[in-house]
């Protein structure tokens, strides 16, 4: 029952936008679910780095994270995994868009990164995983997306 004089309920406020910083594996969770709510499609990419020099593995890391987020809509998120990996939610991106969207990341992210060691080109792989195709929950694509072929 509403109350008189009240304004009527807002439409959800928008998915978190990819500025507002990293995001958990349990935020994105509840970011899927909003999307099967709202019938949105999604893709979970997962970003695993292997860094060349494990001596410059956070500052990698980091360069990475800053790379990948420069290279992604307002709208998509990002979530760190483990130690070496992120998690890329893909708003809005079914099948074929996000193959597109993981390829161009792909050659984005394998550019050279300074490092102290001069430049370095580190080793990572991009899988893929269609939310409602290969899993309802974070936890489900993510495993989906760390078994996609390589």
């Amino acid at each position: 029952m509403s109350t008189p004089g009240a304004r009527p309920a807002q439409a959800p406020a928008p998915l978190s936008p990819v500025a507002s910083g990293p995001l958990s594996v349990l935020q994105l969770d509840g970011l899927l679910g909003q999307c099967r709510r709202q019938g949105r499609l999604a893709t979970v990419l997962l970003v695993e780095v292997l860094p060349t020099h494990p001596d410059a593995a956070d500052a990698l890391m980091q360069a990475i994270a800053q790379r990948l987020r420069g290279g992604l809509r307002g709208c998509d998120a990002m979530a760190p995994v483990g130690d070496m990996g992120l998690a890329v939610l893909l708003f809005d991106a079914g099948e074929s868009r996000s193959r597109g969207v993981r390829n161009r990341l792909d050659s984005l992210l394998r550019e050279p990164y300074p490092s102290s060691a001069g430049c370095t080109r580190p080793l990572l792989r991009i899988g893929r995983a269609v939310h409602g195709l290969d899993g309802q929950h974070a936890a489900d694509l993510l495993r989906a997306a760390a078994l996609a072929p390589r």
